[in-house]
């Protein structure tokens, strides 16, 4: 069954979130349906006015026009959707008093730029890409979406290149361990303590592991506080930290079993490798250098492919 489509009355002039018509944005914008995508954008604007939460849903429209081939009008709205972000932060009218205008507003930025920077991979323009992203992450340094832009700049050059060192200090209750990396295979794997991916992922890997002998693939877990547990409940660290180890033991049991894993704790990690999404998995060879890097859930089958041409 479809739902049903979004209408003003669905929301209320204070709805901190307005999904329905960002769902429905998204389905028209996939569709090319530019009437319908202009009638929502105006929609917006009516109830939001043009403060973060428009420029998310901008963002959200360039998103959903890519994924489909829609090349023209994902860069108009990524370009709209960024200059606006951009307008709004140095006004100071960007509706940053609230946690909510805050992820909004990151949204958008983020967003905007990656499909910019995709759009110009996808037209085999790869060192325009990396040229922009290197150009956004130096202006944006330290603001909360760089670990997205540094995502997108890993995908087009990290592969073939050393790898990126480390930090391993080990969430509490779990093993240390010594830096492997250039003289065993290792296996990075990138998750988050309320994710379902990475909860995915992480049976995925314990399959793979069961099957894997005689290797000496390494697996390094690194992990991080986001500042909540269960159901986003905002927790202070030693709660939050309590929390994940709950988790490693609930859910990811076997990573205590595999003989040469560790789980390294913070946010270095995470930053360093653009990790902005979870699970993000990379491999590394027992030179040191980059087989794959791959953000998002990654297949059995492919997995053991890569792993056997990586020699691991």
């Amino acid at each position: 069954m479809q739902p049903a489509p979004y209408t003003p009355d669905d929301l209320a002039s204070d709805d901190p979130a307005p999904e329905l018509l960002i769902r429905d944005l998204k389905s028209a914008a996939r569709k090319a349906n530019h009437d319908e995508v202009t009638r929502l954008l105006r929609e917006c604007e009516s109830h939001w006015g043009r403060g973060a939460v428009y420029a998310e849903a901008l963002s959200w429209a360039a998103r959903a026009y890519f994924s489909k081939g829609h090349v023209e009008p994902a860069a108009q709205r990524a370009s709209d959707a960024y200059a606006l972000s951009e307008a709004l932060v140095r006004s100071g009218n960007a509706g940053l008093d609230t946690s909510a205008g805050q992820a909004a507003l990151t949204t958008a930025q983020g967003a905007a730029i990656e499909v910019t920077a995709q759009i110009a991979a996808g037209a085999g323009r790869a060192d325009e890409a990396v040229r922009y992203l290197r150009e956004m992450e130096e202006r944006h340094q330290g603001q909360a979406f760089t670990a997205r832009i540094r995502k997108n700049l890993l995908q087009l050059t990290l592969v073939g290149e050393r790898s990126l060192p480390l930090v391993f200090d080990p969430l509490p209750g779990s093993r240390t361990m010594e830096d492997p990396i250039g003289q065993r295979p290792v296996l990075l794997f990138f998750w988050a303590h309320w994710c379902s991916d990475s909860r995915a992922q992480g049976r995925t890997l314990s399959r793979f592991f069961e099957s894997l002998q005689g290797s000496e693939l390494v697996l390094v877990a690194p992990t991080r506080l986001f500042g909540y547990i269960t159901k986003g409940t905002p927790a202070e660290e030693a709660e939050e930290t309590a929390h994940i180890v709950t988790v490693l033991d609930a859910d990811y049991p076997w990573l205590r079993d595999i003989p040469r894993a560790c789980v390294p704790f913070g946010r270095a990690n995470f930053e360093r490798y653009g990790a902005s999404t979870v699970p993000t998995l990379a491999l590394i060879d027992r030179h040191g250098a980059v087989c794959a890097y791959h953000p998002g859930v990654m297949k059995l089958e492919t997995l053991q492919s890569l792993v056997a041409e990586a020699g691991g």
